[in-house]
């Protein structure tokens, strides 16, 4: 057997300090009391302006960027005054040059540029499938035609009229693009 080990007890016994320390204790002590009430409302008031400081320094930034886009919007809308002034321009011009004069479409599709023209045949067309297809309804409703003739001709005229209306958006498309300078 082993022999035992005495076992060790600490006892805290109070360390007599000096007057002079006791003193800064007491002191230290009192300010810690009194922080709450003399510099911690001072803490809160700084930290509070310091957030309020970075919220107007972020709706300034939001501010600014509304301003950059409302200026943006305002050039656009001069741009477009403008342009809607250059067509009001033609517009008058024409209605001066054709005033009292009976309007011939043969006459005016002959006088447009080509691609114009293309829009033009291209309307012109989608409304002559249109009225056939009503055509194709009312001899269908009074049984002059069969179902089977009239899905055949529907297919087709549709068909057609797809066709024609996408070449006119790329024609209108064509039309509304800036025209392209050659060098």
């Amino acid at each position: 057997a082993q022999p035992q080990q005495p076992v060790a007890t600490v006892t805290a016994v109070p360390v007599a300090r000096n007057p002079k320390e006791q003193q800064q204790m007491e002191i230290t002590q009192a300010l810690r009391d009194r922080w709450r009430f003399v510099v911690e409302p001072l803490v809160d008031d700084i930290n509070q302006q310091n957030k309020l400081h970075v919220d107007l320094e972020n709706a300034v930034h939001a501010v600014r960027k509304d301003i950059n886009e409302l200026k943006q919007e305002a050039d656009q809308i001069v741009q477009q005054e403008a342009e809607l002034r250059e067509a009001e321009g033609r517009f008058s011009a024409f209605i001066e040059a054709n005033n009292g004069r009976e309007m011939d479409p043969d006459t005016l599709r002959d006088e447009v540029d080509p691609d114009t023209r293309q829009v033009l045949d291209c309307v012109s067309e989608e409304c002559a499938l249109e009225e056939f297809i009503q055509a194709l309804d009312e001899m269908l409703t009074e049984r002059k035609i069969t179902t089977e003739d009239f899905l055949r001709e529907i297919r087709d005229v549709s068909r057609r009229q797809y066709m024609c209306r996408q070449l006119r958006q790329k024609c209108t498309t064509a039309l509304a693009a800036p025209p392209v300078a050659l060098a």
